[in-house]
């Protein structure tokens, strides 16, 4: 038997059915609720696009997630695709993050696991390009990360541990040349290093120092520092 829930900003809940009406908990007949129900409905979620009512369409097994779920804009445009296996999130999955990006991926008992790919999408075109390129664990960002400019080429190249910048940071601009424009590193989410930036034609433009995220030295000494180091 399939049910039709229809939720509004209000929050009264109408349950549709041939022979019944519900409206929040007041019973107009005697519901049955099967072991395995459609649900669609009308939810409010933070806003994905300029359109924050989106419509929701899943299945539930024993008042549980299980089976694909796909939620779509109000202009009936898929917003969201994936699967739940016992209410929680499993496998591959597909989210328009806004109206242009698209996020692909999958997840593990619930959590994002595994590689995850972000995409430029453009109007009345199929054509993908990609914009970020990511790994996860356990649902943290964890390990290499590399992002791109909508010319294809690489802006930036960072490395994640448990959710946190941790390593060499590099930021580029976007010329042919692909050239460097930030040099910096992290230590567990806080700037701990060097930190350079350059000029489009390579040239120095600061050189700063830190430790766990504070400003450590001041920028004449840094050229000393890097010289003992070495």
């Amino acid at each position: 038997m399939t049910l039709w829930f229809t939720t509004t900003r209000s929050t009264k809940v109408v349950c549709h059915k041939p022979c019944a009406t519900y409206i929040i908990n007041k019973l107009v007949a005697p519901p049955k609720f099967p072991s395995q129900t459609s649900i669609s409905r009308h939810i409010d979620v933070p806003p994905l696009t300029n359109e924050d009512i989106l419509f929701e369409n899943t299945c539930l097994v024993n008042g549980k997630p299980h089976g694909k779920r796909r939620l779509f804009s109000t202009r009936q445009q898929l917003m969201t695709e994936e699967t739940f296996v016992n209410g929680k999130k499993t496998g591959l999955y597909q989210r328009w993050t806004s109206s242009t990006t698209l996020e692909t991926g999958q997840y593990n008992k619930g959590q994002r696991d595994g590689s995850i790919c972000t995409y430029y999408t453009y109007l009345h075109s199929k054509q993908l390009s990609l914009r970020l390129q990511e790994n996860c664990l356990n649902g943290h960002s964890h390990g290499p990360r590399i992002v791109y400019f909508t010319s294809g080429r690489v802006s930036i190249r960072d490395n994640f541990q448990n959710s946190k910048l941790h390593g060499d940071r590099f930021v580029y601009y976007d010329d042919d040349g692909n050239t460097l424009r930030t040099h910096n590193q992290y230590l567990n989410g806080r700037l701990h290093g060097l930190h350079i930036d350059y000029s489009e034609t390579g040239e120095v433009i600061t050189r700063l120092y830190f430790e766990n995220g504070k400003l450590s030295i001041t920028p004449t000494d840094v050229d000393n520092v890097v010289n003992n180091r070495e």
